[in-house]
């Protein structure tokens, strides 16, 4: 008896190991109706002979029914060794404990799933379907009503806090990538609120985008000619002084959903080797990453009363607020928020620029 450790499905072949030995196989060679119960960590039953290359190979090989999953020992094995006594007596159902998580973050950054020497967000068999897969969903009622709550409270905060301030929709008009390059094991990554775990947008980035595009369109990106102009300092402070526009988290309205998207770079060995041809006979390395759909974000900005104050320029004029809402509403358009906006994530289209 042993257990299925490496199976080559492009190659028709994989290892099995019995206790040190690992021993060869061919797919072909395993004798069962659904070839979807043919998966690493499988234990089987075999008979050992040997190959053309006069090493060791398994013939009539059957999986044996009934047996727990190794990489569900492994991560059994890891939770008694790595986790406090009561909270391994809590998860001791690992799979539904992390289903049924309503903290995303948690979830995905704290929970990780480990397989063949890497963290994964999923994987998928030959036909399609998910072997494993750490489900991120946003529709359940618990989370849209959290979301719902969080929204109309920052909302109603706001309005009795500040008299002046302004509010902006922001629904991209496609996907939207956003925390793309935050610290995670996965390579990729989605911010997520570190208390509430629900996709949300730091103001540092509404602020940062819309002084990016104020830079490029009335300075020609020029930091020390900007800081020149009181009411750029005003409006996105100094290194010496804050600004007097306030700009808040954004949190999502409830119907947004988290989605996989993939970029699948091609020609690896030539491109970082830079040794072999880029010839089609070389596999493309898929990279999935996560991304949000149907995402509608409320933006505030706010200014305290005595704060606020009128803009004069060659070809801007207003009071300070409504000014910012048209900086950001252009950056949005021109620009976009999250990664990959020069392919047309995280930009919106508004209709009027008021």
């Amino acid at each position: 008896m042993g257990i299925i450790k490496e199976i080559y499905w492009e190659k028709g072949y994989g290892f099995i190991y019995q206790d040190d030995e690992k021993i060869y196989f061919k797919i072909e060679d395993i004798e069962v109706n659904n070839k979807n119960e043919i998966q690493e960590g499988k234990r089987v039953t075999f008979q050992k002979g040997v190959g053309d290359n006069g090493r060791p190979r398994a013939f009539k090989i059957r999986i044996e029914n009934g047996e727990t999953n190794e990489d569900s020992r492994q991560a059994k094995k890891q939770i008694n060794y790595f986790l406090p006594f009561d909270t391994n007596k809590m998860l001791k159902n690992r799979c539904s404990i992390v289903d049924e998580m309503d903290n995303l973050n948690l979830k995905l950054n704290k929970y990780a799933f480990f397989k063949d020497n890497k963290f994964i967000l999923f994987k998928k068999d030959r036909k399609g379907g998910f072997q494993y897969q750490i489900k991120l969903d946003l529709k359940r009622n618990d989370l849209v009503g959290m979301m719902n709550k969080i929204r109309i409270r920052q909302a109603n905060t706001i309005k009795e806090g500040y008299d002046n301030f302004k509010e902006i929709n922001y629904k991209p008009n496609g996907k939207f990538v956003n925390g793309l390059g935050l610290p995670s094991v996965y390579e990729v990554s989605l911010n997520l609120h570190h208390i509430y775990g629900i996709p949300y947008i730091p103001s540092s980035s509404i602020k940062g985008i819309t002084r990016m595009w104020v830079l490029k369109r009335y300075f020609n990106g020029k930091e020390e000619e900007a800081e020149k102009e009181e009411w750029f300092c005003k409006i996105f402070g100094t290194n010496t002084k804050r600004g007097e526009i306030i700009f808040f988290d954004s949190y999502p309205d409830a119907g947004l959903k988290i989605d996989f998207d993939i970029i699948n770079p091609h020609f690896a060995d030539y491109y970082t080797k830079n040794k072999k041809p880029p010839l089609d006979t070389e596999n493309p390395n898929p990279i999935y990453f996560l991304v949000l759909k149907d995402a509608s974000f409320n933006i505030y900005i706010s200014i305290k009363d005595n704060d606020n104050f009128v803009i004069k320029h060659s070809e801007i004029n207003g009071n300070a607020l409504d000014v910012t809402k048209y900086f950001i509403k252009r950056a949005l358009e021109e620009i976009g928020l999250g990664a990959k906006t020069a392919l047309g994530y995280g930009v919106v289209t508004y209709q009027e620029m008021g």
